[in-house]
């Protein structure tokens, strides 16, 4: 049973509404729809065919539409029905993808309508409540992504994916980087020695950086936010604050993603790096002056 004041508390934390539908598509109740959303699932039959296809019965089945997410619900509806949750998108759309949005259901121009936002996670912890509303059985993330994977190409293709791109590699061989020469600039940065840091940048050695992306800017930018994310773990083990080093990782890899050039990334990727190393190390100089003050305070003369 799905009750209205439930409903309504899931509309405001997760922004998205709801439709119930019967085994023939057609509309039997909505909750917090807005009318141009209604007139989104008459027009889009391949959605509908879609939502049909994804009812398997014992668990929320998530489905991706271009940028939009949808959410299909049939354990604890009625007979013959389906809630589908949706659209959100995990973030603003841009003008541009807006305009397709129009395009595509052919909208007037002064029918203004932006999908609504919600995180990925916060949607995901809404749908596991609703879940439990409908069924009583609890049901963890974790769990919840494992079953949904059949529904997704790149994860059913991984391991052909896998063994392909191994066979290619082997087909045209080719050494990677060091391990242990990647380990030495994680351990400067720990350590916040920034000498010892850019020795390790400057190491010569045989292999190369592995490709990440079929564009050599996007593997450039993929390979940058690794580097990035090592990096910010490194800093913790030396001493940085979680949230510190975490918050200024986001800063850095939203500003990757605005570098329009190979050298560009590159330069910027080193640089994150030092960053993260001056500030483990003034951090140690902190923690140094103020033992250093505490200790003396502490002595009888």
């Amino acid at each position: 049973m799905f009750r209205q004041f439930f409903v309504e508390q899931m509309i405001g934390l997760i922004h998205t509404s709801f439709h119930i539908i019967d085994e023939k598509n057609e509309p039997v109740r909505t909750y917090g729809t807005r009318k141009i959303e209604e007139d989104f699932f008459e027009r889009n039959s391949g959605l509908l065919k879609n939502i049909q296809l994804g009812v398997t019965g014992d668990y929320p089945v998530i489905l991706m539409e271009e940028t939009r997410v949808f959410v299909i619900f049939s354990k604890g509806m009625q007979r013959g029905q389906v809630m589908v949750a949706g659209p959100v998108t995990e973030g603003p759309l841009s003008t541009a993808e807006i305009m397709r949005y129009h395009e595509r259901y052919g909208m007037e121009e002064s029918q203004e309508y932006i999908p609504a936002v919600c995180p990925l996670n916060r949607f995901i912890s809404g749908v596991l409540l609703v879940h439990w509303h409908l069924t009583g059985e609890e049901m963890t993330a974790a769990q919840l992504w494992e079953k949904n994977k059949e529904h997704y190409i790149p994860t059913v293709n991984m391991p052909n994916r896998i063994s392909r791109d191994i066979f290619e590699r082997l087909e045209n061989p080719g050494m990677h980087n060091p391990y242990e020469q990647e380990l030495r600039e994680l351990e400067s940065i720990e350590k916040g020695d920034v000498r010892s840091l850019a020795r390790s940048i400057s190491e010569v050695y045989e292999g190369e950086i592995g490709i990440l992306a079929k564009n050599p800017l996007r593997s450039q930018k993929n390979i940058a936010v690794g580097n990035i994310t090592l990096a910010s773990r490194a800093a913790i083990r030396g001493g940085v604050s979680v949230e510190q080093s975490f918050s200024l990782a986001d800063s850095l890899i939203r500003q990757v993603e605005e570098i329009s050039s190979v050298p560009e990334v590159e330069a910027f990727k080193r640089e994150a790096q030092y960053t993260y190393a001056r500030l483990v190390s003034s951090g140690n100089a902190a923690g140094k002056e103020k033992r250093k003050i505490g200790g003396g305070g502490g002595k009888i003369h």
